[in-house]
């Protein structure tokens, strides 16, 4: 929960990954896999995960180091290949540091990934309550796309393989798409 308020993303993943928390506020590069006009927004993961691949001559380096490395790269590119819907930029995240003070971080996955989650204004407490779900979220222990993600990597798949395989059971109306069925509930409800 602390780090949900005063840690990016980015660090909480780091930490999951590496075992090392970083107290400064690591950034990735902002994705390069252009979006994807058609299909839904599973549709677009999946062929940004695919063109990332394609452009990674080293993506079958399973060193840590390398992993680590094609993480950085892959998770922007996702993000990088869902459309804007948002009228309006990202502002940057706040962050609480531990001596309460506020800290401003830019450049993150949630100001990347704000604006195109909804058609609401971006503000910046959306950007920090997308950043501080995503740090909930990094560990999502035996969903069933995490599971199919560890079965992946256990056969030593490379990182696209593995978020390939993640990918898979979101089209699924009992995991990934159960959402739109809500979504149709709240808006039949309105």
């Amino acid at each position: 929960m602390e780090l949900a308020r005063s840690a990016t993303f980015e660090s909480v993943a780091e930490l999951l990954v590496v075992d090392e928390f970083e107290d400064r506020f690591r950034t990735w590069p902002a994705g390069h896999v252009q979006p994807v006009a058609e299909g839904t927004n599973l549709d677009r993961l999946r062929i940004a995960t695919a063109a990332a691949a394609a452009g990674d001559a080293f993506g079958a380096d399973l060193s840590p180091d390398a992993v680590v490395a094609t993480a950085r790269r892959l998770i922007p590119a996702i993000v990088g290949a869902l459309p804007i819907r948002s009228r309006r930029g990202s502002p940057r995240l706040r962050l609480i540091a531990a001596d309460g003070s506020r800290v401003t971080v830019s450049g993150t996955i949630a100001e990347q990934l704000a604006p195109r989650l909804g058609r609401r204004p971006v503000d910046t407490a959306l950007v920090s309550m997308v950043n501080g779900a995503l740090c909930l979220l990094a560990d999502h222990e035996l969903a069933v796309s995490t599971l199919a993600a560890r079965v992946a990597a256990s056969a030593r798949a490379d990182p696209y393989g593995v978020v390939s395989a993640g990918l898979g059971p979101f089209s699924g109306s009992l995991h990934g798409t159960a959402s739109r069925h809500v979504r149709t509930l709240l808006d039949r409800a309105n």
